[in-house]
């Protein structure tokens, strides 16, 4: 998520007259406080990326968890989700811009059996810390050899993928 804030303080020097000098920095914070609210700081959407919202769904059934990414044909910008209930959505400014898509959907189950967690990595300084197996549980034809594919060319409807396991 990126964000801007174009929003510049100028110090003006003190005036000799005091009853002057506040109504002068009354002036210069209601200025600022306008300025500030009328531009905004927060984020911007200096891509052209588009809100992007839809469905999965896997053998029939909403996929309960998961991601969808989607990776520009050649140079761009990427953006993912999370999806929930078998339901994604980007908005504006996490979308995605016109162009060509590779679609990449995965789902992780744990498998009940669990892993101990590597000593050396970060926060598990003593050992010991047991970690869960998982496995893809969607086919490789939707993420890593994905068969998916999205050209936008302005705002996309909803979007429906209906993935089997075949």
């Amino acid at each position: 998520m990126s964000g801007r804030c174009d929003t510049e303080i100028m110090v003006v020097p003190e005036s000799t007259n005091a009853a002057g000098s506040f109504g002068n920095w009354q002036r210069l914070f209601a200025a600022m406080l306008f300025v500030v609210i009328w531009t905004g700081c927060g984020p911007s959407n200096d891509e052209g990326r588009l809100p992007i919202s839809g469905t999965v769904n896997f053998d029939g059934k909403p996929l309960a968890n998961g991601h969808i990414m989607f990776r520009p044909d050649g140079k761009g910008l990427s953006s993912s989700s999370k999806i929930v209930d078998g339901r994604f959505e980007l908005a504006a400014v996490d979308g995605i811009p016109v162009g060509q898509y590779k679609v990449v959907i995965t789902s992780e189950q744990e498998t009940g059996e669990k892993v101990e967690r590597d000593p050396a990595d970060w926060g598990n300084e003593g050992g010991g810390e047991m970690d869960p197996v998982t496995r893809q549980v969607i086919p490789a034809r939707y993420n890593t050899a994905t068969e998916l594919k999205l050209v936008v060319d302005g705002p996309p409807a909803p979007l429906s993928y209906d993935l089997k396991n075949e």
